[in-house]
């Protein structure tokens, strides 16, 4: 008998230890690969840990079908090392269990030309599908609309006159998601950008709200839009996490970076602007669309070599639940605190840091600041992390 409950006892300690080993298992996880060459490299994800076996098979040859991986890397190994190249990188987002990817592949894709292509693949892993747009949305015909509306009222307006091509309608079906919103890819043929890349239209979610499909169990839920747009008592630490990073999320940019590091990830749409001690630079990249990197206005022998991206401001944000245009400096004080400073711009100094008359709040958090700048109707407008 006592023989029998030691046995049990032992099954019962090994079950225990067991049991968090296979749920580890369970989880799904991405691993990077990639394949270098001379030419180049090609890059992509596989999934891993998925406790359906057949089911992580198929969305692994979802991936490698969506960015044509094996033909990338035949290519690839088919170009000489004096040829233009070839370069495939992705960006993924895995929330659990939704998964989406976009891939950015350029260089001699068909031929001995440059050329530059986006492929993306969205799907949903507990069914095994991919993700549509009415997957997201509560009416798929008036989303597109509204959102067309939106590419023509706040995007086509900022697209420079040099562009090679910059035909926003109708929208592309090649679209992936992120933490903040959704982003649509366009044919080099339809927009181009001035590096000559193919280009791509971010909307925030807090830019579509009354549009998402929303609630227990949606796509959107799944992925936490839903509390990313609530500004609440969860949300200060995911602020004060983001703010001592030196990150704002969907910018791609750090604080504290070599200025120059940035520049040559995201060449300029535009040229520098200069505030009272200090410039803002404007990368062409659409996640900059509305966002700035601030450095000071001290350059040595006419080079940024030695500057560092010393801010990021935003005047479009999602911000765990900061909201531009949306949340009132009252709810944001009710959630923050209140500031560690206040300042108030009135006509010439919103003028000469392109700001509108209102109100900054300042919050010093690490080694970091984050300031809250909102308009005459106490409404945040923009967003600052500096050092």
């Amino acid at each position: 008998m006592k023989q029998c409950r030691r046995l049990l006892t032992l099954f019962f300690v090994w079950t225990l230890i067991c049991i968090p080993a296979a749920l580890a298992e369970e989880v799904p996880e991405l691993l990077h690969q990639q394949v270098d060459a001379q030419a180049g490299s090609v890059s992509y994800p596989q999934l891993t840990g998925m406790a359906d076996a057949v089911a992580q098979q198929q969305a692994n040859a979802a991936i490698l079908d969506a960015g044509q991986v094996e033909e990338r890397i035949t290519r690839l190994q088919s170009l000489s090392a004096d040829s233009v190249g070839l370069t495939q990188t992705y960006e993924a987002l895995l929330a659990g269990d939704v998964l989406s990817v976009a891939f950015s592949a350029q260089g001699a894709l068909r031929d001995s030309g440059f050329t530059h292509l986006w492929s993306t693949v969205n799907l949903d892993l507990i069914t095994g599908e991919p993700i549509t747009l009415a997957d997201l949305f509560m009416d798929e015909t008036a989303a597109r609309q509204a959102i067309m509306d939106y590419m023509d009222q706040q995007v086509a307006p900022t697209l420079s006159a040099h562009l090679e091509a910059g035909q926003l309608s109708p929208l592309p079906n090649t679209f992936a998601l992120s933490e903040v919103g959704i982003t649509f890819y366009y044919d080099l043929d339809r927009f181009t950008t001035l590096s000559g890349k193919a280009g791509k239209v971010t909307l925030l979610y807090a830019e579509l709200q009354d549009l998402l499909k929303l609630g227990e169990g949606t796509i959107l839920a799944r992925l936490g839009v839903e509390s990313a747009l609530t500004l609440d008592a969860s949300s200060v630490e995911k602020i004060h996490g983001a703010v001592e990073a030196g990150q704002l999320p969907g910018i791609p940019a750090v604080v504290g970076e070599p200025l120059t590091d940035l520049i040559a990830r995201y060449p300029l749409r535009l040229d520098p602007d200069y505030f009272p001690g200090g410039v803002f630079f404007y990368p062409e990249d659409d996640a900059f669309r509305g966002a700035y990197v601030l450095t000071n206005e001290l350059m040595v022998a006419d080079s940024w070599e030695h500057n560092i991206v010393q801010g990021i401001r935003t005047d479009r944000a999602n911000f765990f639940g900061l909201c531009t245009d949306v949340t009132t400096q009252e709810a944001w004080r009710a959630v923050l605190g209140e500031p560690d400073a206040s300042v108030t711009l009135g006509d010439d100094d919103a003028y000469a840091y392109y700001l509108d008359v209102g109100v900054s709040d300042y919050y010093n958090i690490g080694n970091r600041q984050l300031r809250l700048h909102a308009d005459a109707n106490g409404i945040l407008q923009s967003i600052f992390i500096t050092q």
